[in-house]
């Protein structure tokens, strides 16, 4: 009977110890995941941010290429930017 009983605390012991352990990688995974958010939502405004500098960019080269003299550069940019446009209208249609 002693013997039962040992093995019966045994077995409580190892499930407390197990249940220990569950309880704190289920805290672990719930910083990881908070972690995760952070990051993607991170990524997401540095890549909203290099979109802006992208546009900003863009739009400095047009005004770059219409202020100068050559009006060649000018008008490939200008063609550049409605083939964009033409792009942009086409998908938002389908």
């Amino acid at each position: 009977m002693d013997e039962m009983k040992l093995l019966i605390e045994g077995i409580e012991n190892k499930l407390n110890r197990l249940l220990i352990k569950q309880n704190a990688l289920t805290e672990k995974i719930k910083q990881l995941d908070a972690q995760k958010s952070e990051k993607d939502r991170l990524i997401e405004e540095q890549r909203s941010r290099l979109e802006e500098l992208e546009k900003k960019v863009e739009v400095m080269s047009v005004a770059k290429a219409l202020s100068s003299e050559d009006n060649a550069i000018a008008k490939h940019k200008v063609d550049e930017i409605l083939r964009d446009i033409d792009k942009s209208l086409k998908m938002l249609n389908k």
